[in-house]
């Protein structure tokens, strides 16, 4: 028999050990160590007192209600053995929760419980001798061709667009060159095109880049660690000013005249109209972030709460 048992975090945690009292959980758990490889043990509590609990000013009675409380609770299964007066534990949980090397598995003494099943079926696995071959194993066969890598289809290349588009991509991208000091390891040109042909149909190219200018000039603690990134960029193009209407300007005293908690900005969904929605949102955002830095719930979070405010919520 084994010299130690798994004993599994989830015990703590366990419904049907909650059940009983705190001298029935300390038997049970001291007494996986004793339960032969099969789970078993007798179920006599003069043996679980000398075996499991022997330094323990425990009477025999105080044992037996113990083994009752486990038995009532599932934990352990009673059951009479072949032999008159006898009787037996098993626990029903061994099989999935103590697996056992084959070469280390020793048959249990006791007999097996009704239906239970069959003896050394909760072995892992087995280690064999040197020398020896385990005959009961099929040989690994390999085919002799290899397997042909596919190739990938090859990349359709971009058709060209607005110079205008490229025109600012690769300003945007020298000047995250400049203020890093290096090129950057990842660009998301694709990103970056996608976003400065939206910013196009409502601003012109020198308004653009100046909000460019006014993100790697900014003193941002925020920006800073961030790394003057695209997204860092993107999430913050309103702020900067980027596609401002007319009359958002009148709202941001009522965004920032409070701590930019969710209540707050529940508060402000309330009162600002839904088109400015985007724009309360990254702007609360930005205040968040200087406030907490990374510990910021998210600009994500605030969407799902504009999103619900929107379908009612």
């Amino acid at each position: 028999m084994a010299e130690w048992r798994k004993l599994y975090g989830d015990i703590s945690t366990s419904i049907r050990l909650a059940q009983v009292s705190d001298r029935a959980a300390l038997l049970y758990t001291w007494g996986l160590a004793q339960l032969d490889d099969d789970g078993r043990a007798p179920g006599e509590p003069i043996w679980w007192k000398a075996r499991v609990v022997p330094a323990r000013e425990w009477t025999l009675a105080d044992v037996a209600g113990c083994l009752a409380e486990l038995v009532d609770a599932g934990l352990l299964d009673r059951y009479d053995g072949e032999i008159p007066d006898r009787i037996y534990v098993h626990s029903p949980t061994w099989r999935d929760r103590q697996p056992l090397r084959k070469d280390r598995y020793r048959p249990s003494d006791c007999p097996p419980p009704p239906k239970a099943p069959l003896s050394g079926n909760h072995v892992a696995t087995e280690r064999q001798p040197s020398g020896t071959l385990d005959q009961t194993r099929p040989e690994k066969t390999r085919p002799n061709q290899k397997k042909q890598k596919q190739k990938p289809p090859p990349r359709k290349k971009r058709a060209d667009g607005d110079p205008r588009v490229k025109l600012l991509v690769d300003a945007f991208f020298e000047g995250q060159k400049t203020k890093n000091g290096s090129a950057p390891v990842a660009f998301p040109g694709g990103q970056a095109a996608q976003f400065f042909t939206r910013a196009l149909q409502s601003e012109g190219v020198a308004e653009i880049q100046g909000h460019m200018n006014d993100f790697f000039e900014t003193e941002d603690p925020f920006l800073r660690q961030a790394g003057w990134s695209f997204g860092t960029f993107v999430s913050r193009y309103d702020g900067l000013g980027g596609n401002n209407d007319n009359g958002w300007e009148s709202y941001l005293p009522l965004i920032e005249d409070g701590e930019p908690h969710e209540i707050h900005f529940r508060t402000c969904l309330k009162e600002i109209p839904r088109e400015f929605w985007p724009r309360l949102v990254t702007h609360f955002d930005k205040i968040q972030r200087r406030q907490y830095g990374y510990n910021a719930p998210g600009k994500g979070r605030l969407e799902k709460i504009a999103d619900g405010f929107k379908s009612g919520v």
